[in-house]
């Protein structure tokens, strides 16, 4: 009968080293690990803070909200003419029929409503005027002074946005326009009220902006405020409801199709027409097709088009066969009908 065999010393005293370690390396591992699950928490918690304490939208908001009470007054002041025109009226109609008292106040309503829309719109201009920022091109901060300047010239701008609809094209809207700071060359005319960076857009002669486009001199990027000129060649034209972004270059007799978006940075040689989003080249204002390498398109949308023009190159007639005997007419035939 065989003995069981008895555990060497030795043999346990390595067993307990192993098991030692392996313990060790356990509680290191867990240790890192709690150690990053709280470094984790920490920062959620941190960041978590941070936006509960400094919400984003403060710097873009404060501003405007403190100039709301402001605002009220400069849109009051400019209806001072129109409502003394208004209590003219009304008193001096006193003894008529009511119908010609009705249709004379009537009238007066009117003049003083055309009145205070051309009023307060010279009056933001010769504001925005005094306040217009020094600079057109740079990246600023959310506190720096350019910062401020700027908000006080989108606030101007937010508040003559609607009677400048409704009174552009006029003398009052280009004299806005160029109170604000937009350089328009002669015979331009701009047609539209969504001109949000007048000082950072510059107009060449005999250029038509039409309605509802929207011409931005600015844009938001890692939380800092981009500035870069918009440039309009002379005898351009910007369509209907198209948006052009910061740093665009258009050259002279360029067209920018309705509902267009020229990305920002983009330049457009003189005499191309460019329409889609993004827009891109599509034909020369003289009637011409651009090639393909005047087009600028993206790398995916080129290939597209490469492979489609290789394999119409060796497309397949698939046109019925000529007989052997089949000669064509001579080119001075003519033909006639039977008889």
């Amino acid at each position: 009968m065989t003995k069981p065999k008895v555990a060497d010393s030795s043999d346990a005293t390595l067993h307990g080293q192993q098991q030692d370690r392996e313990t060790e390396a356990i509680n290191q591992v867990s240790a890192r690990g709690k150690a990053w699950l709280e470094l984790r928490e920490g920062t959620k918690k941190s960041r978590n803070g941070r936006k509960a304490w400094y919400p984003p939208c403060c710097n873009t908001l404060l501003l405007p909200s403190l100039l709301l009470p402001i605002g009220g007054v400069l849109w009051g002041l400019p209806s001072t003419p129109g409502l003394v025109l208004v209590i003219v009226t009304w008193e001096w109609t006193l003894g008529m029929n009511i119908w010609a008292r009705a249709a004379l106040f009537g009238i007066s309503l009117g003049v003083a409503f055309a009145s205070w829309c051309g009023l307060v719109v010279l009056e933001l201009g010769v504001i925005g005027f005094l306040f217009r920022p020094s600079k057109r091109a740079g990246s600023f901060s959310s506190g720096s002074c350019m910062f401020i300047r700027w908000s006080v010239m989108s606030a101007l701008h937010g508040m003559a946005l609607a009677p400048l609809g409704l009174i552009t094209p006029s003398l009052f809207s280009q004299a806005y326009f160029w109170l604000m700071g937009c350089r328009i060359g002669a015979g331009s005319k701009i047609n539209s009220a969504t001109i949000n960076d007048c000082f950072n857009l510059q107009v060449g002669e005999g250029s038509f902006i039409t309605r509802g486009a929207s011409i931005n001199g600015h844009v938001f990027e890692n939380g800092r405020l981009l500035l870069a000129p918009v440039v309009i060649g002379s005898r351009a034209l910007i369509g209907t409801h198209s948006q052009i972004c910061p740093g665009c270059e258009i050259g002279d007799d360029a067209v920018i199709g309705a509902r267009s978006l020229l990305p920002k940075f983009t330049i457009v040689p003189p005499g191309e027409v460019w329409a889609g989003v993004p827009a891109t080249c599509i034909r020369t204002t003289g009637g011409g097709i651009p090639t393909l390498e005047d087009v600028q398109v993206p790398t995916s949308l080129r290939l597209q088009i490469e492979h489609v023009l290789r394999d119409s190159e060796q497309s397949i007639d698939l046109r019925r066969p000529e007989p052997d005997n089949f000669h064509p007419p001579p080119s001075n035939c003519r033909l006639t009908d039977a008889p």
